[in-house]
């Protein structure tokens, strides 16, 4: 399905497209996300933590709990470097004309792994898959 990277097979990748903050002394490529978790469910929550450097936004993987609020909000998006709104109206006018991008944010791999578990009180080592949450690579975009 997907080509191997570094001997992973990876499984999804995680795209987001970016709006540009309306104030010019801004203007920061901002992914338009509403939540930021890949994974949310019991045992398991891995999300996106954004690291911002300038007006340069990128992110790292993070495992529990993320706290941090939403860009986009009705359509309108709030940029994380300035705290600038852009309106709705705004970026569709970025759509129409070409501006906005796709940014890929994650990649998600299967991976072998061996377990120990008990079955009917004996221990058994099993060969299974798990997901894997990385980012991507520089060959991958």
């Amino acid at each position: 399905m997907y080509p191997e990277v570094a001997g992973r097979q990876p499984i999804a990748y995680y795209w987001a497209r970016t709006g540009t903050c309306a104030n010019p002394a801004c203007r920061a490529e901002v992914p338009l996300l509403k939540g930021f978790y890949l994974c949310n469910k019991p045992g398991k929550q891995v999300h996106l933590k954004p690291v911002i450097t300038g007006t340069k936004i990128r992110f790292e993987i993070g495992e529990g709990k993320y706290d941090g609020a939403s860009w986009m909000n009705r359509g309108n998006m709030s940029c994380p470097v300035c705290g600038n709104t852009t309106d709705v109206t705004t970026l569709k006018k970025q759509f129409t004309s070409g501006q906005i991008t796709d940014r890929m944010l994650a990649v998600i791999d299967e991976r072998d792994i061996r377990q120990t578990r008990s079955i009917n009180g004996r221990m058994v080592t099993v060969n299974t898959t798990e997901k894997f949450y990385r980012q991507p690579s520089n060959e991958e975009g």
